[in-house]
């Protein structure tokens, strides 16, 4: 993990959030490299919906104003 990540994932902490990384290995997989901002407990997607997106997509909604943010499901 470099320090943008830690950065970035402790933001999500402090605001009651937590990211998830793909773990896939295959780069045709379609989650490859893919992200998601979940819930705390994990227990839902609030933005990445099926598929995931690009780490600097969680990074931008991380940095918006929560007032602005598209919410996936919460």
């Amino acid at each position: 993990m470099d320090a943008t990540e830690a950065r970035y994932r402790r933001m999500a902490r402090l605001q009651g959030l937590t990211l998830r990384k793909s773990k896939r290995v295959d780069p045709n997989a379609l989650d490859y490299g893919a992200w998601w901002v979940l819930t705390a407990d994990r227990s839902q997607v609030v933005y990445g919906g099926t598929h995931g997106v690009t780490f600097e997509d969680v990074l931008d909604w991380l940095a918006s104003p929560r007032d602005q943010r598209d919410y996936d499901s919460v």
